[in-house]
């Protein structure tokens, strides 16, 4: 079953590689959606990155956490995969108001993932 993107949630990110190095410099960014209601936010930490999705309408967020990665074609498509994955997954949090039921697994970043200790 295809998603379907109805409430215009964030599913990328990251223009292209040179995007990514400019990130790397400001070490945080945000963007929105055209109405404002959705917000996608990239900090790097501690030497990894929080990525967090925020629909504002009501508060609900998802995130996780990500490698610090090279500035690749094939990197920036696994990063902007997950925000696809993660803006699906908040789409079922709005829906269904239950973090329960907002898969976990497979990790939204793949092999991009960073596993806090």
């Amino acid at each position: 079953m295809e998603w379907i993107n109805k409430r215009n949630l964030i599913e990328s990110f990251l223009y292209d590689v040179n995007d990514y190095v400019s990130f790397r410099i400001l070490k945080e960014r945000m963007i929105a959606n055209d109405e404002g209601t959705c917000f996608a936010q990239l900090i790097n930490e501690y030497g990894y990155y929080k990525y967090l999705l925020t629909w504002h309408v009501d508060g609900k967020y998802i995130g996780d956490y990500v490698k610090v990665f090279e500035p690749t074609e094939e990197n920036v498509k696994i990063f902007n995969e997950g925000c696809r994955i993660l803006a699906e997954r908040l789409e079922i949090f709005i829906a269904t108001n239950d973090a329960a039921k907002v898969p976990i697994n497979p990790p939204a970043f793949g092999v991009l993932t960073h596993h806090k200790k």
